[in-house]
């Protein structure tokens, strides 16, 4: 049977991690970058440089290595206590030595560099580098997809607080599609309107909210901004489903996708009845107090810090022999600064 013979040289580079001990446990030999880690080890005691890891079950004898021949060793440098290296043992049975074939045991990219070892210190056979390389290509990503996920939920986070305080807002908030149709609204939607989320979604709020009362006009600006994806902004006569009037002030927002193209809108409807109501009384006293002065049988005119006529009535005019009629003194009292003294 023909044997294969190796120059030393040879075998270092095709296991530059080797050692071969003597009987007496001393290294007759070492691989190039053993000795490129360790400095010049060989003729030393094996044990004052390395220790058995595993299997703990033999000791770091010459004996006790023969026996585990066919497991795998692990060795710590006792030098440096970071350098770790696994392999097998193999009897040589002429020679009466151990051949230990080794490599180093890295966890990470950054331990080799911290060991001076460039790819020319590895076997090409030898697949540490390529593994480390899958791992910390793993790390990289495992470590990018914590990051997207903790992002994630903040993000989630921060819309569920933001959900919360939509839902529970005082105004009305529906979401359309880009025609109009309601996809979702808010609690105080049907607060204001009576309707629920079931009985208007797929519909345009107009459909059931306007009525007999509502200004055309503002209708047709309405449609017109949702037609042309424009934002939107109005007070509006809305009806609810009981059939009682009431008055919004309705604002909206188109909502882009990516591609900067219109997918929803956004409306938030604040009910302002109470306030339309309260100028409503407000300007019917105006008009009481307003006919009251107009009817006075005493001259009344009143204006303001720029001497601009706000109200004057007919005795007035009479009074001062004035051609005009109240209505036309609005404004500038130059006309009646004759009469001043």
């Amino acid at each position: 049977m023909k044997t294969f013979t190796f120059q030393k040289d040879q075998f270092s580079r095709l296991f530059p991690f080797y050692i071969l001990l003597d009987e007496s446990m001393v290294m007759q030999s070492c691989g190039q970058t053993i000795q490129k880690v360790f400095g010049q080890c060989e003729h030393n005691e094996f044990t004052d440089w390395f220790t058995l890891e595993r299997p703990n079950t033999t000791t770091c004898t010459f004996e006790g290595l023969q026996k585990i021949s066919n497991q795998v060793a692990v060795f710590r440098s006792t030098k440096r206590t970071d350098f770790v290296l696994r392999g097998q043992v193999e009897f040589l049975a002429e020679e009466n030595h151990l051949l230990l074939l080794l490599t180093p045991w890295f966890d990470s990219v950054e331990t080799v560099l911290k060991n001076n070892l460039t790819l020319d210190d590895f076997s090409l056979h030898d697949s540490t580098i390529d593994l480390l390389h899958v791992l910390k290509t793993h790390e990289i990503t495992t470590s990018d997809m914590k990051e997207l996920l903790i992002k994630v939920k903040e993000q989630k986070d921060e819309l569920k607080q933001l959900s919360l305080i939509v839902e529970d807002s005082v105004n009305s908030i529906l979401v359309t599609d880009d025609e109009g149709r309601v996809e979702w609204v808010n609690k105080a939607f049907f607060n204001i309107t009576g309707y629920t989320l079931a009985e208007v979604k797929g519909k345009k709020p107009g459909q059931i909210l306007q009525g007999k009362q509502t200004s055309k006009d503002t209708i047709q600006y309405l449609k017109s901004q949702i037609h042309h994806k424009q934002p939107f902004s109005c007070e509006i006569l809305n009806y609810h489903k009981n059939g009682t009037p009431y008055w919004i002030r309705l604002s909206g927002q188109p909502l882009f996708n990516k591609d900067g193209v219109v997918t929803r809108f956004f409306g938030m409807q604040e009910d302002i009845t109470k306030e339309k109501q309260a100028n409503e009384k407000l300007t019917e006293s105006e008009n009481r107090l307003a006919a009251l002065i107009v009817n006075l049988q005493t001259g009344i005119l009143l204006e303001n810090e720029n001497r601009e006529v706000l109200l004057a009535n007919q005795k007035f005019c009479s009074m001062f022999g004035l051609d005009s009629s109240p209505d036309k003194l609005m404004g500038s009292l130059s006309a009646l600064e004759e009469y001043k003294s």
